[in-house]
C-alpha cells in the first residue's frame, strides 16, 4: 500500500507542477505582448476602395494556374478560361 500512496504522490506532484509551469509560461507570454507596440501609419490609404466597391476592378484575371483565365470578384460567379497544348504532350 504505501508504494500505491508513493507512485500516486508523485503523479500529482507532477501534474501540479506542470499547472504552475503553465500559468507562470501564460503570464510571462501575456507580459511580452503588453511590451509590443502597435503604432499606426500616419500616411494616407494606398488602397482606397475593394473590388467590389470599384467596377472598374470588377472583373479580372483572379484565376492563377491558367494562361488565362478571368472570374468575377463574387463568390457565385462562372469562370472563364483559355487553356491549348500541342499535339504529343497530353
Amino acid at each position: 500500500v504505501p508504494e500505491a500512496k508513493k507512485q500516486q504522490w508523485t503523479i500529482l506532484r507532477s501534474i501540479g507542477l506542470s499547472c504552475i509551469v503553465g500559468v507562470v509560461a501564460f503570464f510571462l507570454y501575456y507580459g511580452f505582448l503588453e511590451t509590443r507596440i502597435n503604432t499606426p501609419l500616419s500616411y494616407p490609404k494606398v488602397i482606397v476602395t475593394t473590388g467590389l466597391e470599384d467596377p472598374s476592378r470588377y472583373w479580372g484575371t483572379y484565376r492563377p494556374g491558367l494562361y488565362f483565365g478571368t472570374s468575377v470578384r463574387h463568390p457565385l460567379s462562372p469562370g472563364t478560361g483559355l487553356m491549348w497544348f500541342t499535339n504529343g504532350h497530353y
